[in-house]
């Protein structure tokens, strides 16, 4: 069959699903003649291909002079700290992760299809549908992508809570259950039977389950998925609801300027690390299932001495972590406040600092003071460059979601967020979040007008004014302070991507 534009056609589409694996692409290359063409990668394979790489979930072309013009298979000095510089080498098959092109692996961690929602409109795929396009079909499809339901073992790591230092989980109260071992003995379960209930109601319990989708594994009670025919699409929609309930209340006024450059002097006075908080939040940015290897990760890019040491891995590991921060929820590191021991006194000194520490994390992670960024020669910066390329979009995201948590936590606690996060959180809004054209004027007439302030009658307006002078100052030395850190620091991921 020739490929017509529909998945039905691509060479690799059997028994009702396409196989977009690497080997299937590499023995279909022959079969079609639309092979090379974007439209067959994309609905065939979800990748760009071959000259191609994905930006924004769109296929972007590489550029004409990516390899040198002297030599066909190296690339262009030019565009090797480019972002898009592994999916465009197509012509190095020779650089692999676990037996793939790293090529045709970072197209395929684009995700190109772009298929992963926040929240899904299961009651949409409650009937059959035939339109392939629909979204309804697709969330009817999740179970077939799936060669077997999650066990309980599962659901226990994607949910639970790992014991800092342990290998054990633990669950929400509402799913543990007292049970007796015998005379008046009684010990705590998992009630796996009632988080299955729960993650499958409103869920699979809803969807339609017929010949079209009904994988051979699944039991489809009634004709729609069961408790017992629990995905991860399932589970992952679970946890962003009850993420969600707790929504935020109503944003007061922030109060006046005054109070908050004084919490705010406070907050920057220094941070004071508490270990168990930090192993806590530590563990919930575990992006390897084996806690061990997580740690053994971290102690080996710790002892790098030089940027050269660094590996694709380090860097795309770095980049789950920060991912891991972008989509962290306050109810993920309630437990880690806890340990705290706040109370009711988050209500005067915010949580700020503390949440801030999980950012800092990272950078504990990233930062090697063992590596001399001003001795590093051309092929280490360009490396950095790239490394500022690859992390540096992640980090404003990640600190506004720090920002976030905090004042989730905090309306939670106090009913309204403290005015240090609030303070917090509009800088970020200047910096980040608008559109902000800046002009310097060099001229003689350029005038602080210090004479006005001072001859000022009006005492408000001159408390405001003194305020944002003092405000600013503490900006300034901050954010020195911040750059120097960044730089002397993240110099030991950009080894990352260039190995």
């Amino acid at each position: 069959m020739v490929f017509d534009g529909s998945k039905e056609s691509c060479p690799n589409y059997n028994n009702g699903e396409l196989n977009t694996d690497y080997q299937s692409w590499f023995n279909n290359k022959s079969k079609d003649p639309s092979f090379n063409n974007i439209d067959f990668q994309k609905t065939c394979f979800q990748i760009c291909g071959r000259g191609s790489y994905v930006k924004n979930s769109e296929c972007r072309p590489c550029p004409n002079n990516f390899y040198n013009s002297g030599d066909s298979n190296t690339v262009n000095p030019d565009y090797r700290s480019s972002s898009f510089v592994e999916m465009c080498d197509y012509r190095n098959d020779q650089a692999k992760e676990e037996g793939i092109p790293v090529w045709f692996k970072r197209q395929k961690e684009g995700n190109l299809k772009h298929e992963n929602v926040d929240r899904i409109n299961w009651s949409s795929a409650s009937s059959q549908v035939t339109d392939t396009n629909s979204e309804a079909y697709k969330i009817q499809q999740y179970w077939k992508s799936n060669d077997k339901g999650l066990t309980n073992e599962e659901i226990l790591r994607l949910i639970g809570n790992r014991t800092v230092g342990t290998l054990e989980y633990t669950l929400p109260e509402e799913y543990m259950r007292r049970q007796p071992i015998g005379g008046q003995i009684t010990v705590d379960v998992f009630d796996f039977e009632k988080l299955r209930r729960d993650i499958n109601d409103g869920r699979g319990s809803v969807v339609y389950c017929g010949d079209s989708n009904k994988p051979s594994w699944a039991e489809c009670p009634n004709g729609k998925f069961g408790p017992n025919d629990i995905i991860s699409e399932e589970v992952e929609d679970f946890i962003t609801e009850i993420l969600d309930e707790n929504k935020e209340n109503k944003e007061k006024n922030p109060g006046g300027v005054s109070g908050s450059a004084t919490q705010l002097g406070n907050l920057l006075s220094g941070l004071q690390y508490d270990s168990a908080f930090e192993d806590c939040v530590n563990n919930k940015l575990n992006t390897i299932e084996d806690m061990d290897e997580d740690y053994e990760t971290q102690e080996r890019i710790a002892g790098y001495t030089s940027i050269k040491d660094f590996q694709n891995k380090d860097i795309h590991y770095l980049k789950r972590k920060l991912r891991k921060i972008i989509n962290m929820k306050s109810r993920d590191v309630t437990q880690c406040m806890n340990l705290l021991n706040l109370g009711k006194s988050v209500c005067a000194t915010g949580v700020a600092d503390k949440t801030l520490m999980i950012g800092s994390l990272i950078f504990k992670v990233i930062g090697n003071n063992r590596i001399d960024i001003m001795r590093s020669d051309n092929d280490e910066r360009y490396k950095i460059n790239k490394l500022i390329d690859e992390l540096g979009p992640l980090i404003p995201k990640a600190v506004k979601n720090i920002i976030k948590i905090s004042k989730e936590y905090e309306s939670r606690v106090c009913n309204v967020p403290t005015n240090t996060t609030l303070l917090l959180e509009r800088l970020y809004m200047e910096l980040y979040d608008k559109e902000t054209k800046v002009t310097f004027d060099f001229t003689p007439n350029f005038d602080l007008n210090f004479n006005e302030l001072a001859n000022t009658t009006n005492f408000w307006h001159f408390i405001q004014k003194i305020t944002v002078l003092v405000v600013m100052s503490v900006l300034l030395f901050m954010a020195a302070n911040f750059v120097t850190a960044f730089i002397s620091r993240t110099q030991v991921i950009t080894k990352v991507n260039d190995g």
